[in-house]
């Protein structure tokens, strides 16, 4: 992770550098290094702040920062842009391991410079120095730690000093790839190294990406055929571990079989895990965690990548090198879902924030006719025109193209209903359009993102605060009266409620025997789901692994991946093109609209400006046209007083004549 963040400011600050005419100038060239790594220092601190706030502080767990070794002033700065993010703890420096005199009775931060000093840090860790009595205590408190190595140079001896039988985790620096920025007399050179292998990514370990002449003052394009690995395209990066998943599987020559015996749920956890499915979001490829088997003494030849991905001890399990744990990160795995009808598709546009709109508009609509209704003669001249008629007849006839003659004039009424017209036109032609791609296309309905989404869908979802799992009939009633619903899901927000008791439970009852499935959703965390048969085994590994774009498990199967989005901050959206064309994995990929949700295409928020118009226009049409239906009425009713009047007033005229003469 470190390495990414390097890399990224390197390439962006060095690019920045080779544009100055100072350049040239070979003090100024190593000024400019020095500033490079000082600069990088704040995104690291970032980063580190976040992984202490995630989980450390929001677990209330009490840490120090500890300097072991030779104290640089890049690792200086990382914990002084730690301190600047409010982040309140002691920190202490210690030079040598002989200073080192009392135990570690709490988590700690831990940031060492070279290999050297880490090896010498683990060396004694394994004697006195976390000598952790709470993990003998009934009721052991969560200790979490983390180290931060400067200097890495064998990303697999590093790995290889850490024996995951010991109580201690230390998740090393997670640096799978790195970019390296060297300088000659003449030249500034961006290499590449990258330490992952895979048959879809290729095998090498340094390549030239890209070189800058300091007398010319451009760049040589010395790129050799690397753009087919942008963005890991199709890339499956493996990552391996050890002894230490709290679960026990046996191992045969054909499938993987679960003990029944001692049979736990697989639980996939820490630090270094949550970052590794972040970058593989961001980045675009598939992680994939197997185990490395101590036993086989083939294990080693494929461990490119070794991690400590938990902080679980005590547990003595064996694996096949080559079982896959997990192979995709999509947020749930379910069986493919059904196509929309025609029917369904119509029925898109008409979404509920439509309704509210069309609601909003009548209702203000009428509101507005029974306030002209008693506004003064002037206000309605200026809104319809000075002695128009029919106004509202005008308009609905220009609205189906009957005339355009009569429309009024001088009046607001006449631009408006232009306006209402002119987008009538473009909105119809956008969404005839739209509606003509959308619904000549077969489309799936989206899967399910969240439990409200799983809770139309009628799956059973039990939360802990439902029912605390304290014995196994207490399990059985909450089940009665159900017919066996499809899936049950288990949803615990907080992780220490989950443990093995409920497993026993699960155990001891007979619900493994049900045509129900079974799944739990962590807050943080990675659950695989029961199968019908509590010891059937799994597929067969080598079908597992034959598949880089994800297992999708049989029907009525989910298998729900509930992750939180860390470190969003982590990687820059901005950087030079130059370098778009050799480092695209190191960028935001743009945001990604998913084909199988419609209303990414018929939302009525594509096309906002012109439907706020078009309400409005239509807003206004229906008042002149309303308006107009009331005074044609008004008007004939005065009519008919009028005429009534002037015939009793002729008859009162030729009724005083008559008088006159007699």
């Amino acid at each position: 992770m470190f390495g990414v963040i390097k890399v990224i400011l390197f390439n962006l600050l060095l690019l920045l550098a080779c544009c100055e005419e100072n350049f040239l100038n070979q003090k100024t060239k190593y000024k400019i290094f020095e500033q490079i790594l000082k600069d990088s220092t704040q995104l690291i601190s970032k980063a580190i702040s976040d992984v202490i706030h995630e989980f450390y502080i929001t677990q209330n767990l009490t840490f120090d920062i500890i300097i072991y070794g030779e104290k640089s002033n890049h690792l200086s700065d990382v914990v002084d842009g730690i301190k600047s993010q409010n982040i309140s703890t002691t920190i202490r420096h210690i030079s040598k391991i002989d200073d080192w005199n009392h135990e570690m009775n709490k988590s700690a931060v831990i940031f060492v410079k070279s290999e050297a000093d880490f090896a010498e840090l683990h060396e004694k860790s394994k004697t006195k120095i976390f000598e952790l009595p709470h993990l003998n205590s009934p009721t052991p408190e969560n200790f979490k730690f983390f180290v931060y190595v400067e200097e890495i140079k064998n990303v697999m001896d590093i790995n290889g000093l850490i024996d995951l039988n010991y109580d201690l985790r230390l998740p090393t620096d997670m640096r799978f790839f790195e970019f390296f920025i060297t300088a000659d007399d003449n030249f500034v050179n961006l290499s590449a190294n990258l330490l992952y292998s895979e048959e879809n990514c290729g095998n090498f370990n340094q390549k030239l990406l890209n070189a800058f002449d300091l007398n010319s003052q451009k760049w040589t394009e010395k790129l050799q055929s690397f753009n087919h690995y942008d963005n890991f395209h199709n890339c499956v990066l493996k990552f391996y571990t050890k002894n230490s998943y709290y679960l026990h599987f046996e191992t045969n020559e054909d499938f993987l079989v679960t003990s029944s015996e001692n049979s736990k749920d697989l639980k996939l956890a820490g630090i270094n895990y949550h970052i590794i499915q972040f970058l593989s979001q961001k980045f675009n490829f598939t992680s994939r965690f197997l185990f490395d088997d101590e036993i086989s003494g083939n294990a080693t030849d494929y461990t490119h990548i070794a991690i400590d991905i938990l902080n679980y001890g005590n547990v003595s399990n064996f694996f096949h090198y080559l079982q896959p744990v997990f192979v995709d990160n999509y947020h749930f795995i379910v069986s493919q879902n059904d196509f929309y009808t025609n029917y369904e598709k119509m029925l898109f546009p008409f979404d509920t924030t439509t309704w509210i709109l069309i609601l909003f508009t009548y209702g203000l609509t009428f509101g507005i006719i029974f306030g002209l209704q008693y506004s003064p003669k002037w206000i309605k001249n200026a809104f319809f025109g000075k002695d128009n008629k029919q106004p509202g007849y005008n308009a609905l006839g220009a609205f189906f193209g009957v005339a355009f003659v009569g429309l009024p004039r001088e009046s607001l009424s006449r631009y408006i209903l232009i306006i209402y017209i002119w987008f009538c036109l473009i909105i119809r032609t956008c969404w005839q359009s739209m509606m003509f791609e959308f619904m000549t296309s077969d489309m799936r309905k989206p899967l399910p993102q969240t439990l409200d989404d799983l809770r139309e869908l009628n799956y059973t979802i039990i939360m802990h605060e439902t029912i605390l799992f304290t014995s196994t009939s207490v399990l059985q009633e909450l089940l009665n009266g159900r017919e066996s619903p499809k899936v049950i899901i288990f949803y615990f927000d907080d992780d220490s409620i989950f443990n093995a008791n409920f497993l026993d439970l699960y155990d001891q009852s007979s619900l493994g025997q049900t045509n129900s499935k079974f799944a739990f959703l962590m807050e943080a965390e990675l659950y695989h789901i029961f199968d019908d048969y509590y010891n059937q085994s799994l597929p067969m590994q080598n079908e597992k692994i034959s598949k880089s774009t994800g297992y999708f498990l049989p029907k009525n199967h989910i298998l729900l991946l509930h992750m939180k989005k860390l470190f969003d901050e982590l990687i820059p959206t901005g950087i030079l093109e130059h370098l778009k064309q050799y480092s695209v994995w190191f960028l935001n990929r743009p945001i990604y609209k998913d084909p199988g949700d419609p209303r990414r295409i018929l939302s009525i928020f594509d096309l906002e400006f012109g439907f706020v118009i078009f309400l409005a226009a239509l807003f206004v049409s229906t008042i002149v046209f309303i308006y107009e239906l009331h005074a044609l009425y008004v008007e004939e009713q005065l009519r008919k007083l009028i005429g009534l009047y002037q015939f009793i007033r002729v008859i009162k005229e030729r009724l005083r004549v008559y008088h006159d003469k007699w």
